[in-house]
């Protein structure tokens, strides 16, 4: 399965700022090609406005939820959906490997789309941690406790 990371940079604004709003970008990396930048607008409050109805559960005979899904959808997935598709002699992306984002956290993106298959990258610091501790080699015993 084809696969690319996409993630999204998030420069908060000052009012004394040449930009005011900061910086907003998207980024995709697939696993061929450049790295793509793509500029996106000031969405901050429409992901804490979706972060918060997702939080609360709305009732399935409520609707209205969707509409706001489809915007952040519009705004932080919709510009990337050129650079995910099949060209360039690159088949299209089915799975997407989620870097972390402070402005999308608590947002699954499984909720904007049900277009690819969604993972999520640990954070910077977890990765390292991880690279830092050390795995079990391969040759390991697996242990597993599992609670139900």
């Amino acid at each position: 399965m084809v696969l690319a990371m996409i993630g999204w940079v998030d420069v908060a604004g000052d009012p004394t700022f040449k930009l005011p709003d900061g910086l907003h970008f998207a980024i995709v990396l697939r696993k061929t090609g450049d790295p793509v930048w793509i500029g996106i607008g000031d969405d901050r409050k429409l992901a804490a406005n979706v972060r918060d109805l997702l939080g609360k559960r709305p009732p399935a005979s409520d609707d209205s939820w969707k509409d706001v899904l489809k915007t952040l959808y519009a705004h932080r997935l919709a510009p990337m959906e050129k650079h995910l598709a099949a060209a360039d002699g690159r088949p299209a992306v089915r799975r997407l490997v989620v870097l972390p984002s402070n402005v999308m956290a608590g947002i699954p993106i499984e909720a904007l789309t049900a277009k690819y298959v969604v993972s999520d990258a640990p954070s910077g610091t977890t990765f390292a941690y991880l690279r830092r501790k050390g795995g079990r080699s391969s040759s390991s015993p697996k242990n597993l406790l599992a609670l139900g």
